[in-house]
């Protein structure tokens, strides 16, 4: 068939089904760009658009979609035409994705979420096309991405893929198995996912992955075959590593790990044991989660609950007491308590004010930090955008030095965000310059600075947020008097003392 043969059939075509034929032998012929001008050519797309919000057959507005990804795809100048006839197109849900039989056909309708970013129609949509997916594991990376990308943050992704993956039925001999190896490569696609892109992880994340591998499993049973569990047990730590990577201050919340708590429970301890020290991933959460326990140790806090998800990753307490040792071993600045503690000698009794006072200390301490790395990140991004972008005309050493000074800084702001998060300190959301009311609670002038009833702000509040919700100031904010503000009582007595 002739291209003007080809473009007078799709045009003349009575339905999208005929259609898809001919964009699919265009597409396979790379004759696509010769007719991807032409008037009726684009006249055709517009009419198969309107097969989008009102196809005859629940298949029809998903083999319309396809066709208009399908092209779009190998022609640039067809990629904005197309995006914008989706985004106006798609006002409705879309049917389930496995009413079309060609794994093509629904990769290319997967891939339309893209076009449209209308999570309303798509989220439940892509998150049915992952889990159900059988056999194309690139229609479950696309429709994994797009739920993550849609998605408020992972917490929010993993919750819709568990309520899927709960209502799926595996009608097999072994549907514990079955499950299992869907639930692997759901994993595996999250995890890949997460490695190479930065997305909010969510206050919750541990507990949504937990349940997304626990109720699965308690709606189909739990996998029989060692080769099925133990690969599951390798992708929930790959998950948990990357949920740590991309958002560091849940490192130290120890229901980041309650996954890996639910999987072990799949073992003997001598077979939760051997896995743990056979898995490369698991040896990179084990790392996670010391890092974790040694920052909070060099702060002179300690966490049961965290240690306990260490003796998991470790395969047993007594492994994680070892690895405590380890640490107090190495580490020379961490507090006698806290030693006290990793190595488990017996408790020193300490008053509970010494205990409250202690604490102040540290928070009012942490605080004048948590406005440094403010200062440091700002600082750092400057650097980013401004001098490592002209890095070429650097001096090869200089150019060295800057990118690892940026990426030391990064690290470093990080791991302080790990400490805040845990304390629970935060800055008041101030603009610096703004007016106010002088308050004694929450403002101090310089040494020698004149007071005054109006100040305006030059750095802001740094709190702490109590378990109820109650924030307490831990950081007064430094003010200085507005202009023509100044106490004047203050300045008349100043003048009788000189």
């Amino acid at each position: 068939m002739t291209t003007a043969e080809a473009l007078s059939e799709f045009t003349g075509a009575a339905d999208v089904r005929s259609q898809r034929g001919v964009i699919v032998d265009l597409v396979k012929s790379k004759r696509i760009h010769e007719v991807a001008a032409d008037n009726t050519f684009l006249d055709s797309l517009h009419r198969i658009a309107g097969a989008v919000r009102k196809g005859t057959t629940p298949s029809d507005r998903l083999i319309a979609i396809a066709i208009l990804e399908r092209a779009a795809a190998v022609s640039k100048p067809l990629r904005p035409i197309v995006e914008d006839l989706l985004r106006k197109a798609v006002v409705e849900p879309l049917e389930d994705l496995h009413v079309l039989k060609d794994a093509d056909d629904r990769l290319y309708a997967a891939k339309s979420w893209r076009a449209a970013r209308n999570g309303k129609y798509y989220l439940d949509f892509l998150a049915a096309g992952a889990v159900r997916e059988e056999l194309g594991e690139a229609v479950r990376k696309e429709c994994i991405e797009g739920v993550l990308e849609l998605s408020a943050d992972v917490a929010d992704a993993l919750d819709r893929l568990q309520s899927v993956l709960e209502s799926t039925r595996f009608p097999t001999r072994k549907p514990g198995d079955s499950l299992g190896r869907r639930l692997k490569r759901l994993l595996q696609v999250v995890s890949d996912t997460l490695s190479k892109s930065h997305r909010p992880v969510g206050q919750h994340v541990g507990r949504s992955l937990s349940r997304f591998v626990e109720r699965g499993v308690r709606a189909h049973g739990r996998p029989e075959s060692a080769t099925v569990k133990g690969g599951i047990v390798e992708r929930t730590a790959a998950v948990v590593h990357e949920i740590v990577r991309s958002g560091f201050s849940v490192a130290a919340e120890h229901r980041t790990y309650e996954a890996l708590a639910v999987v072990q429970e799949w073992f003997t301890p001598h077979q939760w044991r051997a896995l743990c020290e056979s898995s490369s991933w698991m040896e990179r959460v084990r790392g996670d989660v010391r890092e974790a326990l040694l920052l909070l140790a060099r702060l002179g806090l300690t966490d049961e609950d965290l240690r306990r998800a260490l003796g998991t990753v470790c395969g047993s307490s007594a492994n994680a007491d070892v690895v405590c040792r380890e640490m107090a071993a190495e580490s020379s600045d961490i507090p006698q308590e806290v030693r006290d503690w990793l190595v488990r000698a017996p408790r020193r009794i300490q008053s509970a004010n010494a205990v409250e006072n202690q604490t102040r200390s540290i928070d009012a301490v942490l605080a004048e930090v948590l406005l440094d790395m403010e200062h440091l990140s700002h600082a750092s991004d400057v650097v980013k955008a401004d001098v490592l972008l002209n890095a070429p005309v650097l001096p090869p050493r200089s150019a060295t030095a800057l990118n690892r000074l940026v990426g030391r800084a990064g690290a470093m702001i990080n791991k302080l965000e790990l400490a805040m998060s845990w304390r629970s300190l935060r800055i008041r959301r101030q603009e610096v310059g703004e007016e106010m009311e002088f308050s004694p609670r929450e403002h101090r002038f310089d040494v020698g600075q004149a007071h005054a009833r109006r100040v305006r702000l030059r750095s802001p509040v740094v709190e702490r947020v109590s378990e109820d919700g109650v924030p307490h100031v831990v950081l007064k904010a430094v003010v200085e008097p507005a202009v023509g503000s100044v106490d004047v009582r203050r300045q008349r007595t100043a003048r009788r003392i000189d």
